[in-house]
């Protein structure tokens, strides 16, 4: 009775995961619109104990939130998952690329190289003074 339980709770977590996924991916999907996703994030670690390193079998590619907002380019929310929710700048996705990895190889049709580079750049800085806290 204990196990089934303890198993219905992990479900419902699980489920509570996805569907926070869906809706991150469609603010992710709109732009880089920070406020609504920090809205989402923080009201979902309050109501179910989110952990924004969370990835799913099968949403959002297999990648986490960091790496999803990278590969679509969000600086305000990559900036945000890392400075300030700390997120795992190792996470991988289904190729085993890490978010700068990600950011270093992003394909350049209407995204220049330049602004590549930028989001790049950033993003070490921004690793870079994590390590130093």
């Amino acid at each position: 009775m204990y196990i089934t339980k303890i198993r219905a709770e992990e479900e419902a977590s699980r489920k509570q995961s996805y569907d926070l996924l869906v809706k991150a991916d469609a603010i992710i999907d709109k732009g880089d619109l920070l406020t609504k996703f920090e809205k989402l994030v923080v009201k979902a670690e309050r109501d179910f104990s989110f952990n924004v390193n969370y990835t799913s079998g099968t949403v959002l590619e297999r990648n986490s939130l960091l790496n999803w907002a990278v590969i679509n380019k969000r600086k305000n929310i990559v900036k945000w998952l890392i400075e300030e929710k700390h997120s795992d700048i190792e996470s991988c996705d289904r190729g085993n690329f890490t978010p700068l990895l990600n950011a270093g190889r992003l394909k350049t049709d209407q995204f220049c190289f330049e602004q590549r580079m930028h989001l790049f750049i950033d993003l070490i800085l921004l690793i870079h003074s994590m390590e130093w806290r």
